[in-house]
C-alpha cells in the first residue's frame, strides 16, 4: 500500500545485533519520512544509560518489558507493555532497563 506502512515487531528478527551506547540493541528502520521522521522497532537486553542530552524527538510504545527513565532533578517514571512516553531532544536524563525491551518508535531527527 502507497503511503502506509506496517510496523511488525517481528522485523527484528533479522536486524542485526549492535552497540549503540551502552546498549547492545537491535533496529529495524520501518519507515523514512521528509523532515527527518523515522518510525520502527527496537530492542536491547538491560542496561543503564546516562544521556547528558537526548539527541532526537521520539515517542515510543513499549511492546515488551520495562523502562525507568530518571531526570537530574530527582523524579523518574517507569513504563510497561503497552504504554507510550516521549522524550523531548536535548534532555538530560538516565535510562533503565533491568531486562529485555522491545518497542515502537517515531524519531525526529533534527538539523542543528
Amino acid at each position: 500500500m502507497t503511503g502506509i506502512t506496517q510496523l511488525d515487531p517481528a522485523a527484528l528478527h533479522d536486524a542485526p545485533l549492535l552497540q549503540e551506547g551502552e546498549a547492545m540493541s537491535r533496529t529495524s528502520e520501518l519507515a523514512r519520512f521528509a523532515d527527518g521522521l523515522t518510525a520502527g522497532v527496537w530492542s536491547a537486553d538491560a542496561f543503564v544509560e546516562h544521556l547528558p542530552s537526548y539527541p532526537v524527538d521520539e515517542v515510543c510504545v513499549l511492546i515488551e518489558g520495562s523502562v525507568t527513565l530518571r531526570t537530574p532533578d530527582g523524579a523518574a517514571a517507569t513504563f510497561g507493555p503497552g504504554e507510550a512516553f516521549a522524550i523531548a531532544r536535548c534532555t538530560e536524563c538516565t535510562w533503565e532497563q533491568t531486562g529485555p525491551v522491545r518497542k515502537f518508535y517515531v524519531i525526529r531527527e533534527c538539523e542543528d
